[in-house]
């Protein structure tokens, strides 16, 4: 499925997780790399943090086969 998002460019390059060679370090890292460009131009940053710990377990499933099926993946899920 993620190879079919990606490949559909669903999925955008800066999506870090569940991606091949990424992960929440690599964000982290390339956060840092633009948050430290930015303070040695003088640049304004602003920093937002949110926490989407077990979000996917709060998305109503209905919601989430909706947008599945939009983005042309359909069948038989096994919901757990």
């Amino acid at each position: 499925m993620i190879e079919y998002l990606d490949k559909s460019e669903v999925i955008t390059d800066s999506q870090h997780g569940f991606r091949t060679g990424r992960s929440c370090l690599s964000n982290l890292s390339l956060f840092f790399d633009q948050v430290s460009e930015g303070v040695d131009t003088g640049t304004a940053i602003d920093v937002i943090y949110l926490d989407f710990a077990k979000a996917f377990d709060k998305v109503p499933h209905e919601r989430l086969l909706s947008k599945l099926k939009k983005y042309g993946i359909t069948g038989s899920f096994n919901l757990l």
